[in-house]
């Protein structure tokens, strides 16, 4: 499965480290929770070229 975030600022260590963790759950072979996939995670910023022209959808939290 492959991810892509749209951010509108930096992140912190702290929210670096909560998703690593939470990827690192389902992602690949030491998968722990749930069926284990390889996870792919791309980021940038949403106002970068390339992806300020995607419809982003709401809040999933």
């Amino acid at each position: 499965m492959d991810v892509l975030v749209a951010l509108t600022r930096r992140t912190t260590e702290r929210e670096r480290r909560a998703l690593t963790d939470a990827l690192l759950a389902v992602s690949g072979r030491r998968a722990y929770e749930g069926p284990a996939r390889p996870v792919g995670l791309s980021h940038s910023r949403g106002d970068q070229e390339g992806v300020s022209g995607l419809k982003l959808p709401g809040s999933f939290s």
